[in-house]
């Protein structure tokens, strides 16, 4: 009979904003050692939409997390969509590998309004939120990044309306962002990254990438995390149609709009 199965796991990417592009995720290969009766659920990540962080994918035996790929952080967004003009300014971090930490998000401190990024997850702790330092001549909403928890990435947050939007949870993608003003989101995994910080309406921080997770059942044979909006292994034969990729941002104000992250991608065999 069948005594393990085979996974190649890709976690999601973060969405891009304005300029920044969102986190790539990360690859998980592995071995999991299973037996006759033994219940086995796969989760693949979703992308995250503009700005926030995208899920993880995951591998559940009987019910218990077994594996989990990390996804990427989404982008900040500034207030012109597009004004700063390079791609790694309010980027998202890559997910990270199995036993290391997401990579973290980059800050956008134009105007010297300093929205930081926020830091990748852990083997151990999600990441810090961005810090918000503004020492700008412009008031309103300064917000500092959410941290990330087991599970979830810290919430992208700012904008008008000053508060949080969604989280990334396990496979789930954060779907609602602030937009202009706005920092990215952090990406899920076994811990999630932190948001980054934000200034409305002008500048936010990128999002840390989540952190990736063997459980006692696995065995790694491989695992890469993602360096900014490139996946980790891109070079493996079943990486297809982009997976885990992070969302393009915006490189000239108000240009065409930021694209999501890619989708994950899980790959079994018996």
């Amino acid at each position: 009979g069948v005594t393990s199965v085979t996974v190649k796991l890709w976690g999601g990417g973060g969405g891009g904003c304005s300029p920044g592009n969102g986190g790539g995720g990360a690859l998980v290969h592995a071995t999991v050692a299973v037996k006759a009766g033994d219940a086995l659920e796969v989760r693949v990540a979703g992308g995250g939409v503009s700005a926030g962080g995208g899920g993880a994918s995951l591998v559940f035996v009987n019910g218990v997390q077994a594996l989990v790929a990390a996804g990427g952080g989404g982008a900040g967004c500034d207030g012109c969509s597009g004004c700063e003009g390079t791609p790694q300014i309010g980027a998202g971090g890559g997910g990270g590998a199995v036993g290391g930490a997401g990579q973290d998000g980059t800050a956008d401190n134009k105007y010297k309004t300093n929205s930081g990024g926020g830091t990748g997850g852990t083997a151990n702790a999600g990441g810090s939120g961005g810090q918000q330092t503004n020492a700008s001549a412009y008031s309103g909403c300064e917000v500092a990044g959410v941290a990330g928890q087991a599970d979830v990435g810290g919430a992208c947050t700012g904008g008008s309306q000053c508060k949080p939007g969604t989280s990334a949870k396990l496979e789930l993608a954060a779907t609602a962002c602030p937009g202009n003003g706005g920092s990215g989101g952090g990406g899920a995994g076994r811990f999630g990254g932190g948001s980054g910080a934000a200034k409305y309406t002008y500048t936010g921080g990128g999002g840390g990438g989540g952190s990736s997770w063997a459980g006692p059942a696995a065995t790694v044979v491989t695992s890469a995390g993602g360096q900014f909006d490139k996946p980790g292994g891109t070079g493996d034969p079943a990486w297809l149609g982009g997976a885990g990729e992070g969302g393009v941002g915006i490189l000239k104000p108000f240009g065409a709009a930021p694209t999501a992250g890619k989708a994950g991608r899980v790959v079994v065999t018996l």
